[in-house]
This record gives C-alpha cells, structure tokens and sequence, in this order.
C-alpha cells in the first residue's frame, strides 16, 4: 500500500474512517476485554492457551500502527527468531491487524489477527517482483502446502496468497517452538463497506476460497475463524 492510499483510509492520528481497519483498532482500544473473551472462548478447546490476552497492536498511543517482518516479532518479544524469519521470508511480509501475547500463570504465546469486514478483501496476490524473492516465497508455501495435505498444483502466489502468507507465518512460528494462534476475524453487517449480512454469507465465501486453495474438507492447526456482529453505529 502507498503512504497516500494509507494516509486516504486514516486521520492524522492513524485511526480507520472505516471497514475492518476501523473496527479491528475499535475493539483492540475500545472493548479490548470484550475482544480479549470472544478470542479466548475460541482457542480454549487448543492446548498451552493462557489466561488472559494482553494487545500490543493496533494502539492507539503508537498512531495504531501495524506491524510486520521483523518488527512483528520484537514487538511480541520474539525478537531471537528475526534471523530465522529473514531466511523463511523477504522483506514486506503480512502487516498483521492486530497482535496480542498470550498470559498465564504456566504459559505464553501469541495471537496473530488478520481481520476482514467485506469479501472483496479476501483476494489478494503476491506482488514480489524480485525473482529470489518470489522464488523464497514459493519454497515456504510450498512447504507449508505439503504440511496441510494441499495438493501442489494449488497456486497460492494468486488470488489468495493474502491468507497462504498467514498460514505459513503461524506454521513457521509453530515450528520454532512459539505457541502460536491465527484467528481470522470477519465482521458481520458491516453495511458502508457492502460485508456479508450474516454469518452463513461469509461461511459461504470463505468455503469457496477453502476449495480453490485445496482447503476444502481440511483444517488448519491453530487457526480459527471468529464472526463479530456489528451493531448499527459501529
């Protein structure tokens, strides 16, 4: 994204005028106890989840700025793994909605978040154009396809190589011993940005982009889908 279509979507002081930008820093800032239990109540069922969540991203005293590459990792004090993130992935890696450190008496770990409020967001491609890049690129999703059972002729470099790069990243996190989650959060009735009505409409798109990454009947570890109701005013 350039610096003017960011400076386009945000005020001076880095807040959303809307879509899930705009609700995503809301819920982090606003109701982050509220955030904080719906996630929660989502992972309970995963082994090693803590008590309580503390969000250290997007904050509103920090702009709400968003982070990405190794700046992700410093900024859930897992700054020992950027050498490793460096070899697994080039510079410009997902910029992640919202990040939060696990809490708890005998356990830590992290939640990455990647937010949707309509269902155009869910295309994406890879725009790398340098060609070692791309080609490190392709080898992680390659690798992180064959740990999914996702049958190579699958191209996640096109229209979803948005949700394939988070999974890889959680997979990647996963392997290096870091307890770590993905929850996707789509917001529902987001009616200014023309979202999904109900839940059972984003079900339905996020099956058909289950189908065309070879996800289809298959879940991913650590992954999971949370559905927030927004109210009229939001």
């Amino acid at each position: 994204m350039s610096s003017f279509e960011e400076a386009s979507r945000v005020n001076a002081a880095g807040q959303a005028y809307k879509g899930s930008q705009k609700h995503i820093q809301a819920y982090v800032n606003e109701h982050e106890a509220l955030l904080s239990g719906m996630v929660l109540e989502k992972l309970q069922s995963s082994p090693g989840i803590g008590a309580g969540l503390t969000w250290v991203s997007p904050l509103k005293c920090e702009t709400y700025k968003e982070y990405s590459d190794q700046e992700f990792l410093y900024k859930l004090d897992l700054g020992m793994h950027a050498g490793a993130l460096k070899e697994f992935w080039p510079k410009g890696g997902p910029s992640w909605d919202a990040l939060a450190k696990v809490t708890g008496p005998r356990t830590s770990g992290v939640v990455l978040v990647e937010a949707k409020s309509h269902v155009a967001e869910l295309a994406s491609s890879c725009g790398a154009a340098d060609p070692a890049s791309r080609a490190r690129i392709e080898a992680s999703l390659a690798c992180t396809k064959r740990r999914l059972g996702v049958a190579p002729e699958y191209d996640w470099m096109g229209s979803f190589y948005q949700s394939a790069n988070r999974y890889a990243h959680l997979l990647f996190l996963r392997d290096l011993g870091v307890q770590a989650w993905l929850v996707n959060i789509y917001f529902v009735n987001d009616h200014p940005m023309n979202g999904p009505a109900t839940k059972q409409d984003w079900e339905n798109a996020l099956s058909d982009v289950k189908r065309q990454m070879g996800l289809s009947g298959k879940s991913v570890p650590y992954a999971t889908d949370l559905f927030i109701e927004l109210n009229p005013h939001e």
